[in-house]
């Protein structure tokens, strides 16, 4: 992220991480704690849409990422 990335591993590496803290916040608050009580159970069923826009200089490039979330 420091400079221009020369290569498209550089872009990769960042948009994964961007999917998973996405996918990760979807899912959130299914589990229970330690004491057994139910938390406030989390995304709902559904498929969602997430689309992610990287941008390098006047370059930009967007991608619609599907996640389906099951019961």
């Amino acid at each position: 992220m420091c400079g221009q990335p020369d290569n498209a591993l550089s872009y990769g590496l960042p948009c994964i991480a961007l999917v998973c803290a996405i996918f990760q916040a979807l899912c959130g608050g299914g589990n229970t704690g330690g004491s057994g009580i139910r938390g406030n159970g989390g995304t709902k069923p559904g498929t969602y849409g997430v689309t992610v826009i990287g941008t390098a200089g006047a370059s930009q490039q967007n991608t619609t990422v599907t996640i389906t979330v099951q019961q």
